[in-house]
């Protein structure tokens, strides 16, 4: 009776060790893939008249997995005053602007299944963009990507499917003179009023674009201490696209930061004053905001620090 028993339990055990054995397997070579896709140059920007064509020259490398790339063109619009955008897949929310577009490479256009680039390879593609002779002159915003399909077997069939799609944001603007208005205005700069001398001094800085064409910002923050020497910061040059109001950062050497002076310790009166001007243009506009610096914490900490010094003393009276 209990060997009965002991056969009846060790089969369905067996049965589900070598599922799950078989499940690692499985599961290990799936996760073995490593796709890994990098598009230059990652922005393109174009001022084009219409019914003329201009030919941008994309190189994609592959340092993951062997793999095929498909190439696709998306309009987008701004999502947010951080610079990110929405990519809109839908077709039926946007006119066709297939007629715009041409790729190729090496002078032969791509098969509708794609095109095969190895690992460690690099593949050029040549992107022809052709607004047509009655295109309205205004701007135009698309992102170019270029996804990847990996699917893969396992005893003849298919149990792996991975996907990776990278992008290249085009911004076109469409002018027949090539010189479409760019404007901008000081939507907000901002920067506390009252702060503690060990906090930091940092500025908000909100630009919006009034133009008809996309533009980026160029301008400072000048920081004028009562006592010290003055501070420059230098506005990043980040595009900000027809409507829209975008946050801008500052530069640190080549590096994008927010906005900030350098220094441990701020005393006193900080005048501050923001200079902006659009891409191009030489009119100048100005904001400016005064923050006072007093030593909170150091006065807290030396009061703290004194009542201590006399409760040890006294107790030691005592």
């Amino acid at each position: 009776m209990l060997k009965n028993i002991s056969k009846t339990i060790h089969k369905p055990l067996l049965f589900l060790i070598v599922f799950m054995f078989l499940s690692i397997i499985r599961t290990k070579t799936a996760f073995a893939q490593n796709l890994s896709l990098t598009i230059y140059p990652p922005l393109t920007e174009l001022t084009i008249m219409p019914g003329k064509q201009v030919a941008q020259i994309y190189e994609l490398r592959n340092d993951g997995t062997d793999t095929v790339i498909t190439p696709r063109i998306y309009p987008f619009e701004p999502k947010d005053i951080f610079g990110n955008v929405n990519i809109i897949q839908n077709p039926n929310l946007y006119p066709d602007f297939s007629g715009w577009f041409s790729i190729n490479v090496g002078g032969k256009a791509i098969p509708e299944g794609g095109i095969p680039i190895k690992s460690g390879e690099s593949q050029k593609f040549t992107l022809g963009i052709t607004p047509p002779a009655d295109t309205a002159q205004k701007d135009y915003y698309f992102t170019l990507t270029f996804e990847s399909n990996n699917t893969s077997s396992f005893a003849g069939n298919n149990y792996a499917y991975s996907k990776i799609k990278v992008g290249s944001n085009i911004l076109i603007s469409v002018s027949e003179d090539g010189n479409p208005q760019k404007s901008i205005q000081i939507e907000k700069f901002t920067a506390p009023k009252l702060i503690d001398s060990l906090t930091k001094l940092s500025f908000l800085v909100q630009l919006k674009n009034t133009g008809s064409a996309f533009t980026k910002p160029q301008g400072q923050i000048i920081i004028d201490p009562l006592v010290g020497k003055t501070q420059t910061l230098t506005l990043a040059p980040q595009n900000i696209l027809v409507g829209s109001t975008r946050q801008i950062s500052c530069l640190d050497g080549e590096n994008v930061v927010e906005c900030k002076p350098k220094g441990k310790v701020f005393l006193g009166i900080y005048k501050s004053t923001l200079k902006v001007a659009s891409e191009g243009q030489s009119e100048q506009l100005q904001d400016t905001k005064t923050t006072v610096a007093f030593p909170f914490s150091l006065i807290f900490s030396g009061l703290t620090l004194f009542f201590l010094l006399r409760l040890i003393i006294v107790k030691l009276k005592g």
